[in-house]
């Protein structure tokens, strides 16, 4: 696979990105892998942003915003031709939509399960001060 940066367009201006743009957007649509890969890349870092934001700080423990990034990204590639949009704003969305629907899976299965519910986790740290503490008043 060659590596060619998209950040800017083959030609280096927004024309020349939007041309690109455009040009994967109907190879992705054809069902060509490899431009929806690259396709959706050009967006990676505008996700990872969003699932840093959005991530609950007490999921954070157990997931890094770079898995949902992951979890995202694939879902997109595997529901790509469910993209009915025309435009780059359009495809933001869509994406925005599925990092949010991947943080919502994420909360579910860590917050809402009784036995690995996170606001039942006590630190190591805290349980062994706790232990100290109460042998203390024992051995007094």
């Amino acid at each position: 696979m060659t590596t060619q940066s998209y950040s800017t367009g083959a030609s280096g201006n927004a024309d020349g990105r939007a041309s690109d743009f455009y040009e994967l957007l109907t190879l992705a649509r054809q069902g060509d892998s490899e431009s929806t890969g690259r396709l959706l890349l050009w967006y990676g870092n505008y996700l990872s942003i969003l699932a840093s934001t959005q991530l609950d700080r007490r999921l954070r423990r157990r997931i890094n915003p770079s898995d949902v990034v992951q979890e995202a990204m694939l879902a997109a590639h595997r529901d790509f031709a469910d993209f009915r949009g025309h435009s780059e704003g359009e495809l933001l969305c869509w994406l925005r939509t599925i990092v949010i629907h991947t943080l919502h899976q994420a909360y579910s299965a860590h917050l809402n399960v009784a036995k690995r519910d996170i606001r039942r986790e006590v630190s190591i740290d805290e349980m062994s001060s706790r232990m100290e503490e109460s042998a203390t008043n024992l051995a007094a």
